[in-house]
């Protein structure tokens, strides 16, 4: 068996394995000299990536609240308010246009959804009258 794996190892081009990580391909093209154009396109898309997934996480939330929030809640509702805003959040998540449509949902529909829902308890001004006794 470990003739087998040692033979399959062998017979594997070197040239194949200096692609493994994105990491492992930037020490080498350091080490060797390369533009550092090369080096800023390749932290750029890293930088681009991480902005994606940051905005992608609360338009998957959204739209997920979207789903679930009920016609009724959303704001100066037409009847189509819930699938409108769902289409909406589903057109950022795929056209990566969170970083607009997100804030508007948030602005528009949660918080105000959210202000309409919260009931604080009233407190009410003491009495001028003074507290009963108890009988004796």
């Amino acid at each position: 068996m470990t003739g087998t794996l040692a033979a399959l190892a062998a017979s594997v081009d070197p040239s194949v394995l200096d692609y493994v990580t994105p990491w492992h391909d930037l020490t080498k093209s350091i080490s060797s000299g390369a533009s550092s154009a090369a080096h800023i396109a390749w932290l750029a898309a890293l930088v681009l990536k991480a902005l994606w997934i940051l905005f992608m996480i609360p338009n998957l939330l959204a739209f997920i609240d979207a789903l679930r929030r009920p016609e009724q809640l959303y704001p100066r509702s037409t009847g189509y308010s819930k699938t409108l805003w769902a289409i909406l959040l589903g057109a950022g998540f795929v056209f990566a246009i969170s970083w607009v449509v997100v804030p508007l949902y948030l602005f528009l529909v949660f918080l105000p959804a959210r202000r309409h829902l919260d009931v604080s308890p009233t407190v009410t001004a003491p009495s001028s009258k003074p507290p009963s006794r108890p009988f004796k």
